[in-house]
């Protein structure tokens, strides 16, 4: 069973979809694919010296109550309709809230750096990476940026101990 990580359904510039998650989350390496892979992605880190593999999937249809409890990551696209049809977490209410999914959730934004953030953005607890558009060696920069931030986030206490 391993923990789970949400993309964006359809590919934006300068964000993650399936076609380029491993890559840029394996090897620092930022790609604009349209290519279509069957989900999950698997994508390997170590944290705490332990290799993990983490299951990225780009949408929630279908999740069983085990993937909800082993969602830990979403990279929303900055739409809310990225959300619609998923359950609250706490079956507070008939819809998600945002502030709801990001206070037990890790949250992340990515875009190009010459492209304007979304309003919404600014609303929802999620953590911004800021590509260069044509500076690809700096792609590696952002990667770090979110593994660091990630892996202090799982290493929240109520993540600790998890039999993953």
């Amino acid at each position: 069973m391993h923990p789970i990580i949400i993309v964006p359904t359809t590919l934006t510039p300068g964000s993650l979809c399936l076609g380029n998650a491993y890559k840029f989350l394996e090897k620092g390496t930022y790609e604009e694919s349209g290519v279509e892979v069957p989900q999950p992605v698997q994508i390997k880190h170590k944290i705490n010296g332990r290799e993990i593999t983490f299951d990225v999937y780009d949408s929630t249809t279908g999740f069983s109550e085990s993937k909800w409890r082993r969602l830990v990551c979403v990279i929303c696209s900055g739409n809310d309709w990225q959300f619609k049809g998923w359950k609250p977490l706490q079956g507070s209410g008939s819809e998600l809230s945002k502030k709801e999914l990001f206070a037990r959730v890790r949250g992340y934004y990515m875009t190009y750096s010459d492209s304007k953030i979304p309003p919404v953005i600014e609303t929802w607890n999620v953590v911004k990476l800021i590509l260069p558009r044509n500076k690809r060696h700096h792609d590696v920069n952002e990667m770090t940026k979110f593994w660091q931030d990630f892996e202090i986030f799982l290493k929240r206490e109520k993540f600790r101990g998890s039999d993953w």
